[in-house]
């Protein structure tokens, strides 16, 4: 045997196996071998080819018979070009309206965000100054109960027990940022030493 023969060979088992003609692989070499071999191997070839196509017509008439919905789709294949021309249309209609929709609710929502920025930004922290005159409020709003307690000292002698409970003021320190530091709280010899 050469090598061509050796591949038709192996080529039409391959084939003969694909169509379900052998069930095994020997039986599909015996079969492609009958056919290469004698005078009769072009016979038997056609003659094999006409027996396939009776098979696979076979098949596919016991598949319409299982499958009535396969008969459907086919005749769906049969769809005139007007119709299948309306649907494309119905379909990209649809596809646009879904696509505007969606950029619609984008734009809404980023309007949205942007007002939500916005407002977030109004509220801001209070700056320096602001803060600033919010402790003199304070400052200024604290000796109001300091004046009522004085206030409270002229009463009768009477109720010394009421006087004794009332609350001493407290002494409030400065903040170190704002000042309140005398010369000896800030001395040069606290910050340098220069020796013995």
């Amino acid at each position: 045997m050469d090598v061509e023969r050796i591949q038709k060979v192996n080529n039409l088992a391959l084939d003969l196996m694909k169509q379900g003609l052998a069930h095994t692989r020997e039986d599909a070499i015996a079969q492609a071998e009958r056919i290469f071999s004698g005078d009769k191997g072009t016979t038997a070839y056609n003659e094999m080819r006409q027996t396939l196509g009776e098979v696979e017509a076979h098949k596919k008439e016991e598949y319409s018979a299982m499958n009535p919905q396969s008969q459907e789709s086919v005749t769906s294949a049969e769809i005139p070009a007007y119709k299948v021309k309306e649907i494309l249309e119905q379909n990209t209609k649809f596809i646009v309206k879904t696509f505007k929709e969606h950029s619609e609710k984008i734009q809404a929502l980023e309007r949205e965000i942007a007002q939500l920025r916005t407002k977030v930004s109004s509220e801001r922290l209070p700056t320096v100054s602001e803060l600033v005159t919010m402790e003199a409020e304070k400052k200024a709003a604290e000796p109001q109960p300091q004046v009522q307690v004085q206030q409270a000292a002229p009463q009768p002698v009477t109720q010394p027990v009421q006087q004794a409970a009332a609350p001493q003021p407290v002494k409030q320190e400065p903040h170190p940022r704002v000042g309140g530091f005398t010369d000896t709280d800030v001395s040069i010899e606290k910050f340098f030493y220069y020796g013995n």
